[in-house]
Order: structure tokens, then sequence, then C-alpha cells
């Protein structure tokens, strides 16, 4: 959704602007309403000055920036420290007032600065000082700082960002690193990969998990490189890099569950057309009984209205989908070939699996359901700044002893982010009284000792934890901290280097960013919260399927959900059905109900049949008493029948490869193809509609990658059936041994 608002929007500040604009009507984050609010007091000011709206997009000449200082010098005051500690607590709580205050010292630095470098320094310090804590709005002016060129300022404002971020708490920030990212891949387009570069780092800051910032730094070096250029070392470090995330919970899970919906979706399409297929191909045969007794136009009309009813109630019902595909699969079951019961057979197993596809995605992203307590405490340890989360937690629903702790858990580190360290106290022993997850309460208990500089408390809850959980990063590396604490330099080194084995490049990134933002030895430093981990999500998973959750979960088909327990009985009932109603079935020893005239492969009953032909065919030829003019009569019969049939088939083949085999029932591979191509359609719609909390516009022009091999199926296939097209004597089939006895 995100995406497609973006779209009709070219100018990257204009689309900032919507996306933030947008965003608080969603219930979006504190953070994005802090950003909304400053780009809406900016266009205010634009509206007020219009020579600054050329300033930030850096078309602005020297007499009307000399104008624009003029005018706002008597605007622009010094920032005292009681403006500068107003604007730190919370974000976005600034006036409108205290806003159109920055905006003029920072309009007034810009200015001045492109006039004199170095002449805007105390002003946009000022504008600094009043915005100091204000991540949104800090934000939203490096932005501009980037877009007038002057990025070594904008790097400074970037690294305010990233300091506010963690004195705070937030160890992500996806809503800020996607907006940077889309603006990383507006800037390659321009050519400027310098700036580029400094985005993604930036990027990488705001959310070090990300595995677009990576995968964007690939992007950059193909764009910045001739073909021949490219470093192939480097490319595959970023490649390696980008696959190496996959070892955290978010990642991975995000990863998994877009793989299992691209599948779904290709194997859907594949059982769908399959079905309508067969169907249109057996469809004489299955209203015969019923059709006979009409003329032949009109059964044909017939046919064609109940073809194209199939997609028009897949796309309206819900449960159209099971249904149609159950009632399907029992229609045709009798008249399909053993090759081509394989279909209906995969029909039927891929009905009976979706519930427990659905559970398993589920499962593996319950961070994204919101009725869980996993969502709770993934929020408060990734995006602490969302500030209706702690009333979330406080009323919701514990479902078993699991959601409790989660739920207990969050609601302790949301309350710790907040500096409300008795609150946290208090449900971290709740939590640690639950003991659903052990180390995490532990940990947790552990992290607020620290945070209340009670270190030897501090280093028994890691001592503790360690013992429960050893593979645990975070155990390790807060222990280490707590030793450093304590002034014993052996046990911090021995830890740390113990967590550095499990997970370098988290705790490096840890190191870097306490060293960089927080100097003060040893106060300030922060300990880690514990992340999960992928085996977290895959215990999930086992957990649903050893409780029976496919049995209520809901798949959402159309307009009407379907429950899961209803679509595993409607499944179960149809085998049950199919196996009672042909367990003794045999086309050798029951016959043929009806048969295929052998000029125009009309199916003909027993009663309308004469000899060989039918009742059509026989008017026909009857009357001929020459024998070279009836078979020449027959042989026009048979090249008229045979050429519909081809032509249906050559246009389904252009259309879907394999379908128009699949159609007249010969070629080999006719099953391949179709699945070849459903499954290519599949990951075009997964690469275009990411589930992941990074939208698929990251992507860039990537996310069309699977057209080219699409396109080559395409050209391969029609370049192989012009080479060896359809040949017409294989359309009408001919009658058996066992047929042509009883025709006899």
């Amino acid at each position: 959704m995100m995406r497609t608002f973006l779209s009709p929007f070219r100018l990257p500040a204009v689309a900032l602007a919507a996306l933030c604009l947008y965003a608080p009507a969603r219930g979006q984050s504190a953070v994005l309403e802090s950003l909304r609010q400053a780009i809406v007091s900016r266009w205010e000011f634009q509206q007020k000055f219009p020579a600054s709206q050329k300033l930030f997009s850096n078309r602005s000449d020297e007499k009307e920036r000399m104008q624009l200082i003029e005018q706002l010098r008597p605007l622009a005051t010094p920032a005292t420290a009681a403006e500068a500690a107003a604007t730190t607590p919370v974000p976005g709580s600034l006036s409108q007032s205290a806003l159109a205050t920055i905006w003029a010292n920072f309009a007034l630095g810009v200015a001045a600065e492109k006039q004199r470098p170095g002449g805007g320094e105390a002003d946009l310090a000022s504008a600094a000082a009043q915005a100091k804590g204000n991540l949104g709005l800090n934000y939203e002016l490096a932005r501009i700082l980037g877009d007038v060129e002057m990025y070594q300022r904008a790097h400074s404002w970037q690294m305010e960002v990233h300091r506010s971020m963690l004195e705070k708490g937030y160890l992500r920030m996806p809503d800020l690193a996607k907006l940077e990212l889309w603006r990383v891949r507006q800037t390659i387009q321009t050519g400027k990969f310098q700036v580029a570069r400094q985005g993604m780092e930036f990027a990488r800051r705001l959310d070090p998990m990300c595995p677009w910032v990576p995968f964007q730094n690939l992007v950059l070096h193909t764009h910045e490189h001739q073909p021949l250029g490219w470093d192939l070392g480097f490319m595959w470090g970023s490649l390696m890099e980008t696959l190496h995330l996959l070892r955290y919970y978010d990642v991975q899970t995000l990863f998994l569950v877009n793989l299992s919906r691209c599948l779904r979706i290709g194997l859907g399409l594949f059982g769908a057309l399959g079905l309508l297929i067969l169907f249109a191909r057996h469809f004489p045969r299955i209203a015969h009984p019923w059709a006979e007794k009409l003329p032949q136009a009109v059964e044909m009309r017939v046919r064609y209205l109940a073809i194209a009813l199939i997609p028009l109630s897949l796309a309206v019902g819900g449960a159209g989908y099971v249904l149609l595909g159950l009632m399907g699969t029992m229609l045709l079951w009798k008249h399909c070939s053993d090759d081509e019961k394989s279909v209906l057979k995969v029909v039927l197993l891929g009905i009976a699996l979706v519930p427990f596809l659905v559970m398993w995605e589920r499962a593996m992203c319950r961070h994204l359901d919101a009725r869980v307590g996993v969502n709770l405490y993934h929020l408060a340890w990734a995006r602490g700044y969302e500030r209706p989360l702690a009333d979330r937690a406080l009323s919701f629903p514990a479902h078993d002893r699991e959601d409790s702790s989660y739920r207990a858990l969050a609601l302790s580190i949301q309350y710790k982010k907040q500096g409300n360290y008795l609150r946290a106290g208090e449900y971290a022993r709740e939590a640690a009284r639950i003991d659903g997850v052990p180390a995490f309460a532990v940990l947790n208990s552990g992290n607020l000792y620290m945070a209340t500089f009670e270190y030897e408390k501090a280093s028994e809850a890691y001592a503790n934890a360690r013992r429960q959980a050893p593979d645990l990063m975070e155990t390790w590396f807060n222990s280490s901290q707590a030793e450093l604490y304590g002034n014993n330099s052996t046990n911090h080194k021995k830890y740390l280097d113990r967590a550095a084995d499990i997970d370098a490049q988290w705790v490096t990134q840890w190191l870097k960013d306490n060293d960089e933002n927080f100097p003060t030895y040893p106060a300030s430093r922060k300990a880690m919260d514990p992340m999960l981990r992928s085996g977290h999500a895959w215990q999930a998973a086992w957990r649903a399927l050893l409780n029976l959750e496919f049995l209520n979960v809901t798949v959402h088909a159309g307009i009407l959900p379907i429950q899961g327990s209803w679509l595993l009985l409607a499944a179960l009932v149809a085998v049950v059905a199919l196996w009672f109603r042909f367990r003794q079935y045999s086309r050798h020893t029951h016959g043929w109900d009806l048969f295929e005239c052998r000029i125009c492969g009309r199916t003909m009953c027993r009663t309308c049949r004469k000899g060989v032909h039918c009742q059509n065919c026989f008017k026909t030829v009857s009357g001929v008493q020459e024998n070279r003019i009836r078979v020449e009569l027959v042989a026009r019969l048979r090249h008229r029948a045979a050429l519909v049939a081809v032509r249906s088939g050559s246009t389904l083949n252009s259309l879907f490869p394999g379908i128009g085999q699949l159609y007249l029932g010969r070629g080999g591979g006719r099953y391949l193809w179709p699945l070849m191509t459903s499954i290519l359609i599949g990951l075009l719609w997964g690469l275009n509609h990411l589930v992941m909390e990074y939208p698929s516009f990251v992507l860039g022009p990537l996310r069309w990658l699977p057209c080219v091999p699409l396109l080559l199926l395409y050209g391969i296939f029609n370049l192989k059936q012009l080479r060896s097209p359809i040949s017409e004597d294989e359309v009408v089939p001919a009658q058996g041994d066992r047929q042509r006895e009883a025709a006899r």
C-alpha cells in the first residue's frame, strides 16, 4: 500500500511528505508523527516565505538568498538552555511557535552558508540546540541539508538522530530506515553515488539488522561501475552479508514466509488453471447426458457459460475456491486419464495443506500478529517509540503462559525505556514468576540492575542466565559489561570474546554505538535486551502444530473466509467419497458410458450413435454413394473438427505455456511448463507484495526480475511450438479396441 501511494510522486521531498502525512492516519509511531509535524511546519514556513522553497530545493540564486536573510534575521533567536531542554523528553512535543523559530534559524543558517561558508554557523547551531532530541525533526533537517549539498553538516545531523535514538533506547527504527533507503534509491538514479553511500550508512545505523542495506550496496556498485569493472569479490561479499542476516529472527522468518506465500500463490494458480482446463476438455462428457437434448448451438453456448462462471465464482466467493476445487475434482475424476488424475490429486493435497501453511506462516511471524504476546515483546525490543504500547500491553488478554510471560517482559522493557524503573521491576518479577522464557526474564532483571547501577546483583543475574542459556549472545555480552563496571578486566575480556564468537557482527555494532555515543565510563553505557532468535519461531510453529491450531486458522479467499477445520473436513469427505465411488471402477471392466465420433471427435451417447459416427456426421456422409467422394468428405469433416481444437490449443499455449497441451491431452511435459510458469508468476507477485517491514519499493527495478525468466520461458516454449506445431491428426482421438468392438 505504501509503495502504491508513493508511486505518483517524483520529487523526494513531496513523496516523503506525502508518506508522513498518510502514515498517522494508519496509526503509526510517535517518531513518524513528529516527522509529520516537522513537514507540516515546513510547508507553513515555505508558504510564508516562498523563497525558502527554492532554497531547500537548491534552486535559489544569490539575490533571493540575500532577500531571505533580510526577512528572517528579525525572526531568528538564539536557543536558550530552557528551550533546548523542553524539546528533549518527548518526540513531537514542540509547539508551533517553537517549530517556526527553528525553521527560521535553520533557513537563515543555510542561506548564510550558501552565501559565505561559515557564515551560518551560529544560526545552524541554534537550530540544532532547539531541535535536540526530536528525532523526526532532526531527520527532516538532515534530509534538507543533503538536498542542498551540505553533506558534511547533513552527516552531523544524522549522527544526532542516531545518538538520540540510542539514548532513548531505540535499537531499531524501521520507519525512518525505509525512508532513507527509498531516498538512497532515488539518489542512485541521479548518479550521486557518494551521497547514496552516506545514506546507506545512515540507514544501517537506523536499523543494523536490515537485510536491504547490503543489497542496496550491491545495487550501488552495479550502477557506479561498468559491467567489465564490477568487483565480483565485493558483490559476493555484499550478497553473503545479506544472506548472513538470515540468522536473525526478523529476517529469517519474514524471508521464509514470503517464500511460502510465493509458492502458495504459484501452486494455487497451477491448480486453478489445471482444473479449469481439464473441465473445458471433459465438459462434453460431463454435460452430455443433460445437453444432448438441446440443439448443438445452444449446447456450445451453455458450455462456454459454464466455463466462464468458474473464474467469476473464484473471484466472488471466499469458500468458492474450496467448493469449486472439490466439486471439480469429483466431477472430473471419472473422465480424466491416469496421468491427468495427478493434477486432481495435487489439488486435493493442496487444499488440505492450506490450513497447515497458514498456521506455519502465522507462527513464524508471530511478531506481526497483534493478538499474541510475542508481538508486544518484539515491539518493545525493536521499536520502543510506540507510545501506546504500554496501554495495549496492559489490556492484552493472554492466551497461554508464554504469551503472559512475553506480555510482562514487553511492559518491563517499555517502562525501563521510559525511565520508570519501579514499574519495570514489578513486571520483571512477574515475568520471572510466570517463567515462560526464563533466560529472557533473568536477563531483563539483570538489565534493570545495570540501569540502577547495582552491578553486583547484575553480575549474579547474568551468571544465572549463562547457566540457563549458554548459547544466547546477550548473556555473555551483558556479563562482560557488568564485569567492566565492576573493574574485573579479566572476566570482561573473556565474556566479551565468548559473545563475539557467537555473533561478532552484532557485538561489534553494539560496542561501536556505545563508544561513539556514550563515551563516559562506565555509567552511561547500554546493556542488551535479549532479541528473539529464529529458533523461537520454529519452536512456536512446532507448538502450534501440537496444539492443533491449524483447525482454528481462518483462510481468507475472496469475500467469505473459511475456517481450517471446515476446509479439512470438506477435503476428507471428498477423498472418502471418491474412494468409495471408484474403489472398484475400471475403464476396462466397466467400459465407456460415452463415445467419441471417429470423424469429428464429438461426444455421442449409446442411443444417438450410428455405427462409428455421431448423428451429424452420419447424415452428412450417408447419402453419398461413391466411395472416393465419401472418403474426401470424411477427411474434410475431420480437418474442420480438428482445426477448432488446434486453434484453441495454440491460443491457450500462447497465453500460458503448456495449458494448450493440457487441453488437448497430448505432448510431453504438459504439466511441467504450467507449473514453472505458475511458480514464476507467484514469485513476481511476492516480490511486489512483500510482507516485510521494508516494502517492495526498496528493491527498485529488481522487483521485476522474475519477468526475465518468465519471458525466457514464454520464448522457449513458443519457439518449440513453432518448430514442432500441433498435428491435426493427433487432436481427434481414435477409438480403442474395446470401443470399436462395442461400436460394431
